[in-house]
């Protein structure tokens, strides 16, 4: 969120409008960069591991300058790698639902570029889908510079109508076909066709199947079941002194903790383990009884486990 807050500022200076509150928020979004990198991180991290950011771009090297460094060095390695076909499928879901019409306002379009660019720099396959949130800062950015591209497409086109305008003027249809051939007309049916791809990605793709356009879409999806009610009674009573390693989907309801991991990516053993295997996020647990760890609960396909040194 750094990068994009900042390039606000630098737009705001570019374009010289209220000079005051854009250098307020470019200091204050570099100083935001440095407590996150040189405060927090080193705060929550344990001995000379790696920043958890810095695993993005582990591909490259394990600092902030490493990774700099070899990314700026090797140039045409770089390219390769961000012109491979996920890279691409990538650029193309973010940009196919605006026709690439954001290209027409690049001074909109740069604000929300460089962490695009990030994403697809990164060798973590997550930054890259375009299902994840990684991109969610860039998107407010290609949808308004295509506003603002459609705008300059509407005047270029007025301009151009304006130099090739028919000679039939005496024409009685001439009045008719300056209708229907107006620049308005024309941008109109481009928004009409923006709607309409927008919604066949969203009505048929497995991942927007729950939204309001999908044919699935039905209000029972956010009814509670009792597996709810089960996963919520376990989160509400797992101490928040005890680290936990869960499922993505869990995370942000066991933060309030000093330590957390995701199910299937930690090293150091954490206190709890709570894992759903038919959850969507692709995490893999192999817990057996002769670990370090005993099942507390393994019903309805909902695992819990905990440290047998912390239930003895």
């Amino acid at each position: 969120m750094v990068i994009p807050v900042f390039l606000l500022g630098v737009y705001a200076l570019i374009k010289n409008k209220s000079r005051v509150h854009a250098i307020f928020i470019c200091i204050l979004s570099l100083f935001w960069l440095y407590y996150t990198l040189y405060i927090i991180y080193p705060k929550y991290s344990i001995g000379d591991e790696r920043y958890y950011i810095v695993g993005f771009f582990g591909g490259y090297g394990n600092t902030v300058g490493e990774i700099a460094k070899n990314i700026l060095s090797n140039p045409l390695d770089v390219l390769k790698f961000i012109t491979t076909k996920q890279k691409l499928i990538y650029m193309w879901d973010l940009f196919a639902p605006v026709l690439f019409l954001s290209l027409l306002a690049p001074d909109i379009l740069f604000i929300g570029v460089p962490l695009l660019l990030l994403n697809m720099i990164s060798n973590y396959p997550r930054l890259s889908s375009s299902w994840t949130y990684y991109h969610s800062s860039s998107l407010p950015f290609i949808w308004l510079s295509l506003v603002v591209g459609l705008e300059r497409l509407e005047n270029f086109l007025k301009f151009l109508f304006n130099k090739i305008k028919l000679k039939m003027t005496a024409s009685p249809l001439f009045s008719l076909r300056s209708k229907m051939t107006s620049p308005t007309v024309f941008i109109n049916l481009i928004l009409l066709m923006i709607f309409i791809l927008n919604f066949f990605i969203v009505r048929y793709t497995p991942n927007g199947q729950y939204l309001p356009f999908s044919k699935s879409f039905n209000k029972r999806v956010y009814e509670i079941n009792i597996r709810d009610k089960i996963v919520d009674k376990i989160l509400s009573n797992i101490p928040k002194t005890n680290s936990i390693a869960a499922n993505y989907g869990f995370l942000e309801s066991t933060a309030e903790r000093k330590w957390q991991y995701a199910a299937g990516s930690f090293t150091y053993l954490p206190d709890i383990l709570l894992y759903d295997p038919f959850a969507l996020t692709g995490e893999v647990l192999d817990v057996t009884s002769d670990t370090e760890y005993e099942k507390i609960l393994g019903d309805s396909h909902l695992f819990l486990f905990a440290r047998k040194d912390l239930i003895k």
